[in-house]
């Protein structure tokens, strides 16, 4: 088996990242924070949001394949009750690392009220991001990659 591991560094254009799930009520109005790991230092980006990001942008590129069965097709499979096998990600993503204690930003907006579809009186909903501009490395690994694929999406 011939394996390839690809480190790519990405950059945030806008601020983003992923807040923590564990942290998702704050009834002080206080900030959601950003994911992390157990240290609750180390920022943490999950592999699935970078996987997704990919997909999307090699959809654009025509390799999206290299990504396996999409969500809706998946689906379809199963409405049918096809005995068709998913069809995996050929690229893993490994995971993803900061070089350094990132920036963040606090991102202010109204809450919104569920039930009536409108903005929730007195309630401001403020969410952690990293600043545009952070970086932060991304591991994939691909086994046994066709070479001219490789070149493509490289």
């Amino acid at each position: 088996m011939n394996v390839t591991l690809i480190t790519a560094r990405l950059r945030f254009d806008t601020p983003g990242g992923v807040a923590g799930t564990e942290a998702r009520e704050q009834p002080d109005g206080s900030v959601l924070p950003l994911r992390t790991l157990p240290d609750g230092e180390t920022v943490h980006i999950p592999g699935s949001s970078v996987a997704g990001n990919l997909r999307a942008h090699c959809t654009a590129s025509g390799l999206a394949d290299l990504f396996g069965d999409t969500p809706e097709v998946l689906k379809a499979k199963k409405n049918r009750k096809n005995t068709e096998p998913a069809v995996p990600s050929s690229i893993q993503v490994l995971g993803t690392a900061f070089p350094k204690r990132p920036d963040t930003v606090n991102h202010t907006r109204n809450a919104s009220d569920r039930f009536r579809g409108a903005a929730r009186t007195h309630y401001i909903h403020r969410v952690e991001m990293l600043t545009p501009g952070t970086t932060f490395d991304v591991v994939l690994r691909w086994d046994d990659a066709d070479p001219e694929r490789r070149e493509e999406f490289l």
